[in-house]
């Protein structure tokens, strides 16, 4: 959509038209098909950021992530009392 629509119109047309309409490329695509094809199958894949796409793209174990942001404690609550 030309630019003069979200001038005149409305902003968010310009936008909504780009976020649905114009093919960006992905930018972990060429990173997942490198390591699909380089990657034996118990080889695991430490990743940092955006791990959900490794996990339903590549069939190795995924390491790190969002969730090892993840705070699990086990140990029993402090006695106050």
């Amino acid at each position: 959509m030309p630019n003069w629509v979200g001038i005149l119109i409305r902003p968010e047309l310009s936008v909504l038209w780009d976020k649905v309409f114009m093919h960006k490329i992905d930018s972990n695509r060429a990173v997942i098909e490198l390591i699909k094809a380089h990657a034996k199958r118990n080889d695991e894949i430490l990743v940092n950021y955006k791990d959900i796409p490794f996990m339903f793209y590549v069939g190795n174990p995924i390491l790190g992530g969002i969730s090892c942001f993840r705070a699990e404690d086990d140990t029993a609550p402090p006695n106050i009392w």
